[in-house]
């Protein structure tokens, strides 16, 4: 130019408007537009789905969030939730948050929120209170000092930790803040009070903790167990002014539970979308039996305890409810066990005979019943109590040592002859010296394993590469039993890993980052239920083989739901052990099968057939068709179908069809996509003498800005086995990590490659550089650019003005990036709209097309004088 003032070019000048304009996105409604906006998507490293959109807009039109979300198993609850929490914290509603999951699920909810929504979260737990204190002092509180928490419901409700809790939330209050501004709870239906008068520790917990928390957040898949008083219940723990705990909700509460849940089941969405001629989202899931037979001497073991179970029937029978209840419970223990493995019934089985020498009391024994029937998150604890009250059963059945003898010596004999004797079930099996010459008793369910593993995933001897299972099984004994027999057959670690409850968090998120990761070698899971809890592996997986079945159906459910969720891109299927000459073995097919009709109204159902289960055990004989019938009529007469909302009846917008609208419209206000990110990284590289290095597959490197070294090595750097600290490949397009497997596309994470948004560390730094050197007086950079847009023919001056409005804290209200256009016509100024709403800079896409466009050529920035000006509109806006 004349005067030696040379312009910005357009593409860095349209950056430095970018970083402006997404990190003022604040809004006052009805300052100057219409309606919510959502940024959540642009800032979390996700790929939602409209129907996930919905639950965030459901969130931010409640003025205090009391939501439940009670989607389908393996419909992306806890995406739903990072979403909610990103757009809360966006818009200043909540600062400190508290999330209480199961044990299990601790580190799976701190990675999540860390990878995917850039959320620091601290798991509070006895070592971290430790660390806290040597760091704060001993008289520290924890829940003080920690903003963002997670924390398992089975920690927070132990006295001495809800009472530090409680004085914590005492002491942070003031006026009519309380200590939380959000709480999210998952798998809330574990904390339900069961009744009017039952409510377990974790109930009491949770209704204590709630009442200081100004926003709440639900998450179950399950929420309605079949009891309006428990369902009722657990609203009430989510807003007690709504609702109260009750035997029959009325029309008016009725209407109010529309307002706070959002529940959708994938029948319905595949329905939907197969209505609109689209491909189902989610896919199907088959059961299917594996045969087996047990052998002579596992089949004498099994008729001889079904004997000692019978006789012990007999003797119930004659006793009263207390009585009854302890030895059925003892007897279940011992068949479950059996039906696990004879190795797993050997495991207790010894303990039970000592126990028969013992003098023991009825209520000796109910207390160590109450003790094996409390939740543990430790598998070898589990064991132990187990094993006590198999014991302390014994040391009470003694005093009916007639009637039980002979059956009880029988299943001795038996459990001898098999091989699991007291001195060989006695010691702990030793991988060690496990060798291809390693011997075991026989084992008919192990035979049907080893055909069903050559039929899907070994060939020739190898196991396939494109395929991998997780197998379950309840207990632990059994778990080290598949490991070792899996070991003689030369499948050890790393092609098989287990897992169980008892491993430590770090281990829990290696085999599951393993298990996900194509390139690791790993082909078998071998897990426990509570190992698995919560556990993502449907990336790679599509086999699920249950050891044994479990009685209650929910476990099965969640089981099958480690797979079989949002992201699955084959059919699953679920296998289960079938003896056609065992009775129980095929009742228990009768009820996976069943299970697996009934699946959409398990929450009321499940119980039923919890309770046929136990009932056919205590050798009460329930038919199938008994079972049957029980399960229909709860299905007619439950009260989940009123309460709860269903489907079309609802009036939810399942289909997230608003919510997709809103966030297109969101993108063309913002003028958001994945090519402007990237180029607002790459001008804030360069400018701090980076850059970024396209690979050519829609994927760049970045080449680190020295000022950016600690931000990029604590949030990008791989830390994984292998990998050396080297940066992954970075992608701001969801597309870039979609594959087409069949006919879906499905969006899938990689390891080597991050989906870089607006909420990452980096992304944070590079708006940051770009905010501060706009306001800088700096010679690199010229505040206004020149540059052309096929809709213009005249000269126009385009002003980017940032409106900011802030409280008597400085804290933002209101913060947006506007523009005033300017044109001239005939000599006169004229306001003018910039072109289909874009401004004219981020439209030009280099600096070498201004010139060649003839009477398109259009001006737009701000010289020093307008600059000014920009900077006075700034100041009267942030006093208003």
């Amino acid at each position: 130019m004349g005067d030696g003032l040379e312009p910005d070019p357009p593409d860095r000048f349209a950056a430095f408007c970018d970083a402006l304009r997404w990190s003022s996105v604040a809004r006052l409604p009805g300052l100057t537009g219409d309606g919510p906006a959502l940024v959540s998507p642009w800032e979390s490293a996700v790929a939602p789905e409209p129907y996930q959109l919905y639950a965030v807009l459901k969130a931010l039109e409640m003025p205090r969030v009391s939501l439940l979300l009670a989607d389908d198993v393996g419909l992306g609850k806890t995406v739903e939730a990072g979403l909610v929490l990103r757009e809360l914290l966006g818009r200043r509603r909540i600062r400190r948050v508290l999330v209480v999951c199961p044990a299990s699920l601790q580190l799976q909810w701190r990675d999540e929120l860390r990878t995917k929504f850039s959320l620091d979260f601290t798991v509070l737990d006895r070592p971290a209170t430790v660390d806290i204190q040597r760091e704060y002092g001993m008289d520290a509180n924890p829940w003080a000092v920690t903003p963002r928490a997670i924390t398992s419901m089975d920690f927070l409700r132990q006295r001495d930790v809800l009472a530090d809790f409680l004085a914590a939330a005492d002491r942070l209050e003031r006026g009519h803040a309380l200590a939380w501004d959000l709480l999210v709870v998952d798998e809330a239906h574990n904390l339900a009070p069961q009744g009017f008068s039952e409510r377990s520790q974790r109930a009491q917990m949770l209704t204590e903790a709630a009442q200081h928390a100004e926003h709440r957040l639900f998450l179950s898949a399950t929420p309605h167990n079949g009891f309006t008083a428990s369902f009722s219940g657990l609203l009430e723990q989510l807003d007690p002014v709504r609702f109260r705990q009750t035997a029959e909700l009325n029309e008016a509460e009725h209407r109010q539970v529309d307002l706070v849940m959002v529940r959708r089941l994938k029948s319905e969405l595949n329905e939907r979308a197969q209505s609109r001629g689209e491909v189902a989202p989610f896919t199907s899931r088959g059961v299917q039996s594996v045969p087996f037979e047990w052998t002579p001497e596992e089949q004498r073991v099994v008729e001889a305890l079904r004997e000692y179970r019978r006789a012990g029937s007999a003797v119930l029978a004659t006793l009263d409810h207390r009585q009854r209840s302890v030895g059925r419970f003892v007897f279940s223990l011992l068949t479950k066990r059996l039906l696990s493995s004879p190795y797993a019934l050997a495991r207790t089985w010894w303990s039970h005979i000592d126990g028969y020498a013992d003098a023991g009391e009825l209520d000796e024994a109910l207390a160590a019943q109450l003790r094996a029937e409390a939740q543990t998150a430790d598998d070898e604890e589990k064991a132990r109590r187990e094993e006590d009250v198999v014991r302390r059963g014994a040391a009470w059945l003694g005093r009916h040592e007639r009637a039980l003898h002979d059956a009880r010596e029988e299943v001795s004999d038996a459990l001898a002859t098999l091989g699991w004797g007291r001195e060989v079930a006695g010691q702990p099996l030793d991988l060690t010296t496990v060798t291809a010459r390693t011997s075991f008793p026989p084992d008919g369910k192990w035979r049907a394993l080893l055909g069903w593993l050559d039929e899907h995933l070994r060939s020739d001897g190898a196991l396939a590469e494109d395929e991998r299972a997780i197998w379950f099984t309840e207990y632990k004994d059994t778990l080290d039993l598949l490991v070792a027999r899996l070991a003689a057959e030369g499948i050890h670690t790393p092609q098989a890993r287990a897992l169980f409850g008892g491993s430590s968090l770090n281990e829990r998120a290696d085999v599951r980052a393993a298990f996900n990761d194509p390139a690791d070698p790993v082909r078998l899971l071998v897990a426990t239920d509570v190992a698995a809890e919560g556990l993502n592996l449907q990336t790679s997986c599509r086999f699920v083989l249950h050891h044994e079945v479990p009685w209650n159906p929910m476990r099965l459910e969640q089981r099958n739901g480690r797979v079989d969720r949002h992201g699955q891109a084959r059919n699953v299927t679920a296998f289960h052990f079938v003896c056609e000459q065992d009775e129980d073995t095929r009742f228990l097919d009768y009820v996976v099968r069943k299970v697996d009709r009934v699946r959409d109204d398990l929450g009321s159902v499940g119980k039923v057939i919890d309770r046929g289960l136990e009932e056919r055990f205590a050798d009460q004989l329930l038919s199938e068709q008994e079972l049957d019938r029980r399960v229909e009529h709860v299905r007619e007469h439950t009260t989940q179908r009123t309460d709860m909302p269903q489907g079309e009846d609802s009036e939810q917008e399942s289909s997230g069809e608003e919510a997709a609208a809103i966030l297109a419209e969101t993108e063309r206000a913002l003028r958001i996509d994945s090519g402007r990110l990237e180029r607002l990284l790459r001008v804030a590289a360069e400018l701090e003498r980076g850059g970024l290095e396209s690979n050519g597959d829609g994927t760049v490197r970045l080449r680190t800005p020295p000022a950016w070294q600690r931000t990029v090595d604590a949030s990008l750097r791989l830390d994984r086995p292998g990998a050396g600290g080297a940066l992954p490949r970075l992608a701001f397009d969801a597309a870039a990590l979609t594959e087409t497997v069949g006919e879906r596309r499905v969006y899938r994470e990689r390891a080597d490659t991050r989906l870089l948004r607006l909420a990452h560390p980096v992304m944070r730094r590079a708006t940051a550089t770009l905010r501060r050197r706009l306001w800088e007086e700096r010679r690199d950079l010229r505040r206004f650019t020149i540059g052309g847009h096929r809709n213009v023919s005249e000269p126009t001056l385009v002003v980017p003005c940032l409106l900011s409005m802030v409280n008597e804290l400085r804290e933002p209200l209101h913060a947006e990036l506007i523009e005033l256009a300017v044109a001239a016509d005939e000599g006169q100024l004229r306001v003018a709209a910039t072109p289909e709403g874009e401004p004219l800079a981020t439209t030009t896409p280099t600096r070498s097309t201004v010139g060649t466009r003839g009477s398109e050529i259009a001006g737009t920035g701000s010289p020093p004088c307008l600059y000014k000006r920009v900077k006075s509109v700034r100041r009267s806006c942030a006093s208003v």
